[in-house]
């Protein structure tokens, strides 16, 4: 995403994961089929269970708008 959409990314040790470094950085919209959506939500079930943390509601909200 930092080359390809030209985002400011920052890595967070604690979280293992990257984060916006400008927290007015927007996606441009993006067309999703009903499959890479249930894809998506699989996947951060599946993170959530390896996190065990909050960061499935923050990535379900974000990803399924």
């Amino acid at each position: 995403m930092a080359y390809s959409l030209s985002a400011s990314l920052l890595y967070g040790a604690k979280y293992r994961g990257y984060c916006y470094a400008n927290k007015t950085y927007a996606l441009s919209l993006l067309y999703m089929t009903d499959d890479e959506k249930k894809i998506l939500k699989y996947l951060a079930y599946r993170m959530k269970l390896f996190m065990r943390e909050t960061v499935h509601n923050r990535f379900h909200d974000i990803a399924l708008r």
